[in-house]
Formats: C-alpha cells, sequence, structure tokens
C-alpha cells in the first residue's frame, strides 16, 4: 500500500514538472522603433482611367512604434532558426500629410490586430510573391460600417536561397483612411479613400502581381516596376530619391523592409468598389532596446 502510494505521488510529480516546463512564459526583449526615412510608389484604376501616383517618401507608417523579439528560439520547417517578433496593435497608430496630384491627404493608419512575424538567427529565406485575385465579395457601400472587401491573395514564401542573419518577415494587416486636407496640419474634410491592406513586410524581396483575370486595366500588373521614375514629389516638391534597399535588422532593430501589395474594389470619394491600386513600399527603422 505504502509502495502504490509512493508510486502515484512520483507520478503527480512528473505531471506538475511537465506542466510547469510546457506553462513556461515566453521571454521578450522590447524595442522602441522609429521610422527615419521611406519610400512608397503607386499606381491605380480608377474605373477603366489607369493613373501612377507620384512617389512619395512620406509614407502611412507610424513614426514610432513598439517591437518585441522572444528571447526563445524555434526551429521552421526548413530547418531555419528564428525569434518570433510582435507588434502590439496599441503602439502602431500614425497619421501623416501626404501631398498627392489631387491636393493634401491626411492619411492615418493602424493594426487590426497585433502584427506576428520571424527574425532569423540562421537559414532564414524571407522573400515573399503574392498574386492578387478578383475578389468574391461585392464592394462595400459603406467602408466606415461594412466589413471590409476580403481580397483573394496567393503566398509565396522563399526563393531557396538562404538569407542573412537578422533576415525578418511579418505580417501587418493594416487600416488606413484618408481624407481631404486644404493645407499641410489643416482640419480633415471629406473622407477620401479607405483600405485594410494585408502587408508582409520583409528585408529580403518582395514581388506582387495582379492576375491576368482581374478586371481592369491592372490586371497582369507587377510591382517593382524597374522603369518607375524615383523622383518623389515631397511637400508639394520634386526631390530626387536615394536608393533604399531592403536590409536586415541589426541587434538594436535597424534595418529596412519593404512591401509590395495590391487592394482591388476598394471604397473611393468617387464611389464603392471604383478603386483598384498597387503599391511597392520601403521603411528606414532605427530602434533601441527600451
Amino acid at each position: 500500500m505504502k509502495r502504490m502510494a509512493w508510486v502515484l505521488m512520483l507520478f503527480l510529480g512528473l505531471i506538475l514538472v511537465l506542466g510547469v516546463a510546457g506553462c513556461a512564459k515566453e521571454e521578450w526583449t522590447t524595442y522602441e522603433v522609429t521610422k527615419t526615412d521611406g519610400f512608397a510608389i503607386t499606381w491605380g484604376a480608377v474605373g477603366d482611367t489607369l493613373a501612377i501616383k507620384p512617389p512619395t517618401r512620406v509614407i502611412n507608417f507610424p513614426s514610432t512604434f513598439v517591437m518585441k523579439v522572444s528571447k526563445q528560439t524555434f526551429t521552421d520547417e526548413k530547418g531555419g532558426v528564428y525569434g518570433r517578433v510582435v507588434i502590439p496593435k496599441k503602439s502602431f497608430k500614425g497619421d501623416e500629410y501626404v501631398y498627392t496630384t489631387t491636393g493634401w491627404l491626411h492619411a492615418y493608419v493602424s493594426l487590426l490586430e497585433d502584427a506576428e512575424g520571424k527574425i532569423y538567427i540562421s537559414g532564414g529565406d524571407v522573400d515573399v510573391k503574392s498574386v492578387v485575385f478578383e475578389p468574391m465579395d461585392p464592394p462595400v457601400q459603406d467602408p466606415l460600417k461594412d466589413r471590409p472587401l476580403r481580397q483573394v491573395v496567393q503566398y509565396t514564401f522563399g526563393d531557396g536561397v538562404v538569407d542573412p542573419e537578422g533576415s525578418l518577415m511579418i505580417l501587418l494587416k493594416m487600416h488606413t483612411e484618408s481624407y481631404i486636407a486644404g493645407e499641410k496640419g489643416g482640419p480633415d474634410g471629406p473622407l477620401f479613400e479607405v483600405m485594410d491592406l494585408e502587408a508582409w513586410w520583409t528585408t529580403g524581396s518582395s514581388t506582387n502581381t495582379i492576375d491576368p483575370s482581374a478586371k481592369g486595366p491592372l490586371g497582369n500588373c507587377t510591382v517593382p516596376r524597374l522603369g518607375w521614375d524615383r523622383t518623389a514629389l515631397v511637400d508639394n516638391v520634386w526631390t530626387k530619391t536615394p536608393v533604399i534597399e531592403p536590409r536586415p535588422m541589426d541587434a538594436n532593430m535597424n534595418g529596412v523592409w519593404m512591401t509590395t501589395l495590391a487592394a482591388l474594389n476598394q471604397w473611393f470619394a468617387l464611389g464603392p468598389g471604383d478603386l483598384d491600386t498597387q503599391l511597392e513600399a520601403y521603411v528606414v527603422l532605427s530602434g533601441q532596446p527600451k
């Protein structure tokens, strides 16, 4: 009887130890990250009319945000070793005044949920390719009340070449709203456009293609487009843009991210479902531990 009680106690003790080990709290290093520069180039179609928006170095991305990097490491299915990365939703909010050919816009950006990604110690392959198809849902009628239009996207991750230490990829599900402003710093006027964007940001390469079956003039278009003029419009002044290329993160979370994406049948000031847009963007980041 005593032997049975001893075995039972040992068994319960083992369960307790395993339970504690399995529920070990993940430890994080927290960084405050600042956007120091950026570049974005977009083209879009309103109905059947195709237009290229002027490139800009003022991109709709928060000036500062918090990024948490796990101290634990994990191994992906290809043997790459990485730490988890999280950007808390509440830390990622920003607004910019952007001058376009239509005048000043006041653009807001936020996250729909915490952003999650990976930063690689070794064996990472963070290149991203995406193909966007014609949405199956009808256009949104009231962008501030209705459920966002779901985009149909097919992703391919990696190009078979191992990227350097510090390579990162992270998914940001972003909500953007732009209002017409009479001047820089002026009050918000009428709503201009609303978009929910699913953006895989990476320190590797990123390519986006709109499938040929999509309606409108952007079908079969791909970004980046090497032929685009990189002279950027900043505060209504044309400025030559320095070359900004993706760069892996260092120990303080300094690096350069890029993304490419498309959003079809978006709400626009002229009417529901009128806007198709395709984007190539870069953001230069400088971080420090908190």
